[in-house]
């Protein structure tokens, strides 16, 4: 296990994309310390902005004080590392692999264009989690997000494939734009939720506001839901199988684009 302990209030952010368990793995102390960074766009060293401990296991740890430090995880394809504390902008940015647990909050892009591998976050998200990278036309591609508190706007944008779940609400837009995969939502939603969705499923707890692109199809059992609700309990622990009647009040489309995604309200 190596554990990097943020030791100075940043004054700009400190981008950690190369911190990666494989990248450190079989390095020393001292050889980490000499590992560059860039701050703002300063070149500095790890040892600058971090004290680095080393014990055993392969587990990456981050100690942080504020958001400053960003792009954890980024491009992660296997191994696990843990952020004890708060995490900046593009924490798990295009994952493939491995484990990314977040102890606290995460900026806004966390999880954008990821493709495999599970980011968690205990805390809250910001705007555009699990969406896609900026002039990219498709956000997630596999894998799993779990927020257990709250998220911005954007959630799930673009998504193509995985699930990005949120246990609290969600912001403005969520699931917009989404060609495919599954956005799970426990809270509240805000205005315009799955605008643009091609062939995705928005499964939602709470009623939300009105859909004026979609279909109302009325309250349905669904077979699906015997699936997905098992699935979904598995991946977050919720036991909504065990509540659930498999009834969903169904909205079809988003008819403006495509007219095959759904957003699913639990009856």
């Amino acid at each position: 296990m190596t554990i990097l302990t943020q030791k100075i209030k940043l004054p700009l952010r400190v981008d950690v994309s190369t911190l990666v368990p494989a990248a450190l793995a079989g390095l020393s102390v001292a050889e980490i310390e000499k590992l560059p960074l860039r701050l703002g766009s300063q070149p500095v060293h790890v040892a600058d902005v971090f004290s680095v401990a080393k014990g055993d296991g392969e587990r990456l740890v981050f100690r942080t004080q504020d958001t400053g430090v960003e792009q954890i995880g980024a491009e992660l394809s296997g191994g696990e590392i843990v952020v004890e504390g708060d995490a900046g902008i593009y924490a798990g940015r295009a994952m493939s692999g491995g484990t990314l647990r977040v102890n606290g909050n995460v900026g806004d892009f966390a999880g954008v264009s990821k493709s495999g591998g599970l980011l968690w976050v205990a805390g809250n998200g910001g705007d555009f989690v699990g969406a896609a990278l900026p002039g990219r036309t498709s956000g997630v591609s596999g894998g799993a997000i779990v927020v257990e508190g709250s998220v911005g706007c954007r959630f799930g944008d673009r998504i193509r494939r995985g699930v990005v779940a949120a246990l609290g609400n969600a912001g403005d837009f969520c699931g917009a734009r989404a060609i495919a995969g599954t956005i799970w939502v426990r809270g509240q939603v805000g205005k315009a939720p799955a605008q643009g969705m091609k062939r995705a499923t928005v499964l939602l707890e709470h009623a939300p506001p009105p859909l004026p692109t979609f279909q109302d199809c009325g309250v349905l059992e669904l077979p699906i839901l015997r699936l997905l609700l098992p699935s979904l309990d598995k991946l977050a622990g919720t036991g909504l199988t065990a509540k659930s009647n498999f009834r969903a009040h169904r909205h079809l489309g988003c008819i403006g684009v495509d007219g095959r995604g759904e957003v699913l309200v639990l009856a």
